[in-house]
């Protein structure tokens, strides 16, 4: 069994490390709570009782829902789960026409899950006024050619997305306190969802609509993602 009091002072380490008012004592912090976990063999999930996990813990639906979510929308969720410390998944639930759809939740500390949410729907978004424009100049494209175009804008994007996790890992093994608290972060929705990560990959397409797909996805701006979303159907 753990000692109580080990447990009592890496929880207060934890605290200091999420108060962003003083970054270099929380870094410290952060620090000196990882060593004692890892010296000790102890998760995040075992040191913060579960009860004080869920008070921490946030969940937020993204706006569109299908019959069935089609794949260029789901490649783009886990790396935005990645890049904002969520896990995500599918769950089916009846619309208010009676029908049974799809939609993709969030789980995540503080306002990340709402955040997430908020930027799957942005990016989806985008894409459907990107395949306007396609479709706006290619009236006779095909069902399949319309696909492709979205695909290969999903693809740009899901590359876009992790390369900014990479660079957001990078900045944060720059700083003093290392990846140590967003490993923590992420381990902690890992462990308390009991979810990883599943990435999903497609197969990259051919066909010239594919590759016009992504050309344009390259100019979607993330930092744009955040804000209000409503439901919606995907087309």
């Amino acid at each position: 069994m753990t000692d109580p009091k080990l447990l009592d002072r890496i929880r207060k380490l934890l605290a200091m490390a999420a108060d962003t008012s003083s970054p270099e004592e929380a870094a410290i912090a952060a620090r000196r709570a990882a060593h004692l976990m890892e010296d000790h063999h102890l998760s995040q999930a075992e040191v913060m009782p579960r009860e004080g996990i869920a008070d921490l813990i946030g969940k937020s639906s993204a706006g569109y829902a299908a019959r069935r979510l089609p794949k260029w929308y789901e490649m783009m969720a886990v790396p935005v789960a990645r890049l904002f410390d969520c896990t995500v998944r599918c769950f089916v639930r009846t619309d208010g026409q009676q029908q049974t759809v799809e939609v993709l939740e969030f789980t995540g500390l503080d306002d990340d899950a709402q955040v997430a949410s908020w930027t799957l729907d942005y990016l989806a978004g985008q894409i459907q006024q990107l395949t306007q424009v396609y479709r706006a100049g290619h009236r006779d494209a095909s069902r399949q050619s319309v696909n492709d175009f979205r695909m290969g804008a999903a693809w740009s994007i899901q590359r876009m997305l992790e390369q900014e996790l990479e660079r957001k890992e990078g900045r944060a093994a720059a700083n003093t306190s290392g990846t140590a608290l967003m490993v923590r972060r992420r381990a902690l929705v890992e462990e308390f969802c009991q979810i990883k990560y599943q990435p999903l990959y497609y197969e990259q397409r051919a066909s010239d609509a594919y590759h016009a797909g992504c050309d344009a996805g390259q100019d979607v701006l993330l930092s744009q993602g955040v804000g209000g979303s409503q439901t919606a159907r995907l087309a």
